[in-house]
Order: structure tokens, then C-alpha cells, then sequence
């Protein structure tokens, strides 16, 4: 089973009209991140506009306003770590994006 395949989601939600205060696009990824790897984190990064990702990512950072990273429990799988350090392991590698980014822990498919 692929973890990273089979767990991650990828999608944006416009949340507000751009005609009331201006378009507000926010990404959602999913994963069980264990460990967080440094092609999910590319992911989120290349969200953000980073074009040593890629060079389309420029022009993807520049439509996504906040991404919202969901760490999802194991499941059947045995995890190399707990839910909560998992948490703490993807804020610490994507704290340079301070509030554009929310980390919060979720569960698959409950």
C-alpha cells in the first residue's frame, strides 16, 4: 500500500465570491505524513509559489492564498509516529509560510 498515493488529496476551494473583499483560494493536502516526506512537503511548498519546486509553481502560488494540511492517523498501517508528532514534524517543516499554512490532524475516510 502507498501511503503517500493512497492518503494525500489535492484540491482548492474558492470560499469567497470575488466580487465581496477579493478571491480567496485555499489548498487543501491530506496525508498520513510518516515520515513527512520531501516530495509531500515540495507539494505544499509549490503551493506557496516556490519555483525552485518547479517553474509552473510561480504562477500556482500566485492563485492560493493558504493551504490547509491535513495529517491523518495511520489506520491498519503501523506508524513510525504518533499522530501528534507527525503534526509537529510537518509545522516544523513548513514554518516558514507561518499563517498562509494550518496543520491539523484529521482521520481518513471517518
Amino acid at each position: 500500500m502507498r501511503r503517500f498515493e493512497l492518503f494525500s488529496i489535492w484540491f482548492f476551494l474558492n470560499l469567497v465570491s470575488p466580487s465581496v473583499v477579493g478571491a480567496v483560494t485555499v489548498g487543501f493536502y491530506a496525508g498520513t505524513f510518516d515520515p513527512p516526506t520531501l516530495r509531500e512537503m515540495a507539494m505544499v511548498r509549490c503551493a506557496f509559489g516556490d519555483a525552485s519546486v518547479h517553474k509552473e509553481c510561480q504562477g500556482i502560488g500566485k492563485k492560493i492564498s493558504r493551504v490547509v494540511v491535513v495529517v491523518n492517523q495511520a489506520g491498519d498501517e503501523d506508524p513510525l509516529a504518533s499522530t501528534r508528532e507527525r503534526v509537529l514534524m510537518v509545522k516544523k517543516a513548513l514554518q516558514k509560510y507561518g499563517d498562509r499554512v494550518e496543520i491539523i490532524p484529521g482521520s481518513f475516510g471517518s
